[in-house]
């Protein structure tokens, strides 16, 4: 066999082999394509929407919705309010059913939200925050126990964003006052109360 024969007949092999790899990476691709296409129609695919029952109260009698309660499929999920009845809502709530579990509100009416509060699975409350120098940011938060009793506070008096005075109390009683008085996050002063809340020491 010549010299050009055989590189000639080397030539062909390698073509089929290169024809071959490049049939199966072609199918290859269109097998990953397909997948990918039937992956996105199956994303892209339009889900029903879950039907919304709104129903209203009137609180004050002038035929005006006071209040606004949201269900699916007949099951409560929030409650919208407006309660100095001026047209525009100030407390909005999340609920499970008829329990609250997440509750924002405007307190003074003045557009912002200035409280906010957290509940438990039984819609027992455990967390409130306040902004108490109405400047847009919280700077008061309250923690509370199973039974709703007030537990212990901080309070950010510097505006921080770090709490500089904490309340501690025992059946809703005060019972001591921590004050970090440099502002390095650590109290250095403690302050002591008696039963009627009084200052000790």
């Amino acid at each position: 066999m010549t010299l050009r024969k055989l590189v000639r007949k080397n030539w062909i092999s390698v073509g089929v082999v290169i024809l071959f790899a490049v049939v199966l990476i072609a199918y290859a691709v269109r097998r990953k394509s397909e997948s990918a296409l039937r992956m996105f129609q199956a994303v892209a695919k339009p889900r029903q929407a879950i039907p919304v029952e709104v129903t209203t109260e009137d609180r004050d009698g002038d035929k005006k919705p006071d209040v606004y309660y949201y269900r699916t499929d007949g099951k409560l999920f929030r409650i919208n309010s407006d309660r100095n009845y001026d047209g525009k809502l100030d407390e909005w709530i999340d609920t499970v059913g008829e329990h609250w579990q997440f509750r924002k509100a405007d307190e003074n009416f003045d557009r912002v939200v200035d409280v906010t509060e957290t509940f438990s699975a039984h819609g027992s409350l455990t967390v409130r925050e306040r902004d108490l120098d109405r400047d847009n940011v919280f700077d008061f938060k309250e923690f509370f126990d199973e039974s709703t009793r007030l537990e212990h506070s901080e309070q950010d008096t510097n505006e921080d964003g770090k709490p500089d005075v904490w309340k501690y109390y025992k059946d809703g009683n005060l019972t001591h006052r921590e004050i970090d008085s440099n502002f390095d996050g650590k109290p250095d002063r403690t302050q002591t109360f008696d039963e009627k809340g009084e200052l000790v020491k």
